[in-house]
């Protein structure tokens, strides 16, 4: 999917942290927004991913999905992770990433270390490390 927003504002009170943003995404297309706190980097995420209102138009792959709920942009195909700096400690690091895959049945997670390292694996695949 394609990922294009055009005149995205937003502000807090009377500070303005996205000034009519023009951007457009590709397919497989990595950008990093990068600036000191408070500079609105989460706020454009949260814009783009309809957790807080924003002006301006916001497109994936042609459909304007600015007015849709945080919930149908996901249907719509726009994913979103958030941030967790933390780590569990009492985990490898091979635990700690098949975490971000996990099985659950009833509201219950079943790890299975076998299945945790495989996944773990694929994952590491997939980067592109050198």
């Amino acid at each position: 999917n394609v990922i294009e927003f055009d005149g995205l504002k937003k502000a807090f009170e009377d500070k303005l942290l996205i000034d009519g943003l023009s951007f457009k995404l590709p397919p497989g297309g990595i950008v990093g927004v990068i600036g000191p706190n408070g500079a609105g980097k989460t706020t454009l995420i949260d814009a783009i991913g309809g957790f807080v209102p924003a002006r301006g138009r916001i497109l994936l792959s042609g459909t304007d999905i600015g007015g849709l709920s945080e919930y149908r942009r996901s249907r719509a195909g726009l994913g979103r992770t958030f941030q967790d700096i933390e780590l569990y400690g009492e985990l490898s690091v091979a635990e700690n990433l098949a975490l971000l895959d996990l099985d659950t049945v009833g509201g219950r997670v079943f790890l299975d270390p076998k299945a945790m390292r495989r996944r773990a694996e694929e994952l590491v695949a997939e980067l592109p490390l050198p």
